[in-house]
């Protein structure tokens, strides 16, 4: 069911969006967290799409998009969040209708895989990083295979946990939002 009052919706948003910019923001002290905190910070938006709807949702992914594209220092988080993790609870959701499960399995990877080209390309062409580019052509085809076959497996992982825990939210905390609208 999703919430009627506008004006909680709103507020939801905020505070949610509010929180994933500060969990990006802690990428530029913590720069090992590069993966960890957006992944967070896109869970988060979970709630909006099982509150508000998918359009609210939509709309505090452009926010929080938009911030930390500004803000955040580390670029590595910032493409993290907005090429993959902040649009995929809302695309998880549409993609969660469909009936067959390898075909669910296969549009998630493959939009893992498009995100991991994207990110790629713009920090290779648009950023032109210097030393993540020697990076790649000193180790070789066989790293860029070997850490595209361990983000496709921390991916399935990933979309694992967040189906738990958007099913531990639904039966165990969502009263507690909905009691208090």
């Amino acid at each position: 069911m999703l919430l009627t009052n506008k004006t909680y919706k709103l507020s939801l948003c905020a505070v949610i969006v509010a929180l994933s910019v500060v969990l990006l923001l802690i990428t530029g002290v913590f720069p090992f967290a590069s993966y960890a905190l957006p992944a967070l910070a896109g869970a988060l938006l979970a709630v909006i799409v099982i509150e508000a709807g998918m359009k609210w949702a939509v709309l505090g992914y452009i926010a929080v998009s938009i911030v930390t594209f500004f803000i955040t220092p580390d670029i590595t988080a910032k493409s993290a969040y907005i090429l993959l993790f902040g649009y995929y609870p809302v695309l998880k959701c549409v993609i969660e209708k469909v009936k067959i499960k390898s075909a669910r399995w296969a549009l998630k990877v493959i939009n893992l895989n498009l995100a991991i080209v994207v990110s790629f390309l713009i920090t290779t062409y648009v950023f032109k990083l210097p030393d993540f580019i020697d990076e790649f052509k000193t180790a070789g085809a066989a790293v860029a295979i070997a850490f595209l076959i361990m983000a496709n497996v921390a991916f399935v992982l990933y979309d694992i946990l967040l189906t738990r825990l958007i099913a531990l939210y639904f039966y165990k905390y969502r009263k507690y939002f909905i009691k208090n609208r």
